[in-house]
């Protein structure tokens, strides 16, 4: 991967298992990874139900900023 790009992966998906991620090291000088141990597998939900609030939402303009 030449363009940058940044993984955010959940330790806790129960699809995408922690042994198919790569480590740091495997990955080009242009990724980052960012290994969270709650997740989930659909988007980073926190806050409540009635006032859900998405972390990926925040997350992924701060490191387009960057």
């Amino acid at each position: 991967i030449t363009t940058p790009t940044l993984l955010i992966q959940a330790e806790d998906d129960p699809f995408v298992f922690r042994h198919s991620v790569p480590e740091p090291g495997e990955l080009s000088a242009t990724t980052t990874l960012e290994l969270h141990p709650n997740g989930g597998h659909v988007g980073f939900v926190e806050g409540t139900p009635r006032r859900p609030r998405y972390y990926l939402e925040r997350r992924i303009p701060q490191w387009l900023g960057a």
